[in-house]
């Protein structure tokens, strides 16, 4: 009767430690981050690191679901001009790489794309710049991913997205722009070159992202982080 007691035990022992590691283990997954590019980009990508984990793009990563929580990016101001402010997009992708939903990965400076705002941030030409991915951020990508069948952000994009210049010119999605004369706050993409469709895209590119991002998604001066 002990011997079959202690059998129970064992097998009980078992089955709880066999169902705590399928938990531990489901938590892990296999991501992967990629990078999209424009003509002109200003700004270079030179490292996403989670704590002292490198992110590569286009490689595997294993981790949790949390695995972009508190990661960082390295910057550098390949320009030739000082800028005041800058944002680099965060993209759900899908197996085709279409985009399902983004956030701002990381945002610096205030924002100046709105007349008469000034900045804090003086990034020179040739400097670093290292970024932490804000977790109000992460978490708002989390919820798009839940939304759209990626819980895990399995599969995610960086792009920069939108940079202002200190000469208050700014760069977008591949396309250099100067402020409209009559309205101040509406920024006209340089593009006297381009073909009719070509101006159109950008066009589009333009309403579908700049100046949404209002001086709460910006970072205060405190959180930059010069390398």
């Amino acid at each position: 009767m002990l011997r079959l007691h202690l059998s129970t035990i064992i097998v009980i022992a078992i089955f709880v430690f066999s169902t705590s590691l399928v938990h531990v283990t489901a938590q892990q997954g296999e991501h992967r981050i990629f990078k999209r590019n424009f003509r002109n980009e200003p700004l270079e990508i030179i490292e996403i690191k989670k704590g002292n984990q490198l992110l590569q793009f286009n490689k595997t990563i294993s981790g949790d679901d949390d695995w972009l929580k508190g990661a960082q990016v390295l910057v550098k101001n390949k320009s030739s001009l000082a800028i005041n402010s800058l944002i680099i997009q965060i993209e759900i992708i899908d197996p085709e790489n279409q985009s399902l939903a983004s956030v701002p990965f990381v945002v610096a400076g205030n924002n100046t794309q709105r007349h008469g705002v000034t900045s804090p941030l003086s990034f020179k030409p040739g400097e670093f710049l290292r970024l932490s991915f804000p977790d109000k951020f992460h978490d708002k990508l989390k919820q798009f991913g839940a939304r759209f069948g990626s819980p895990r952000l399995d599969r995610v994009m960086l792009r920069i997205d939108t940079v202002v210049f200190e000469n208050d010119m700014l760069w977008h999605a591949g396309f250099m722009h100067r402020r409209n004369p009559n309205d101040q706050n509406k920024w006209d993409a340089i593009r006297d070159d381009l073909p009719i469709s070509e101006q159109r895209r950008v066009e589009n590119l333009r309403n579908a992202t700049l100046g949404q991002y209002e001086s709460p998604f910006f970072l205060p001066s405190s959180q930059l982080d010069l390398a």
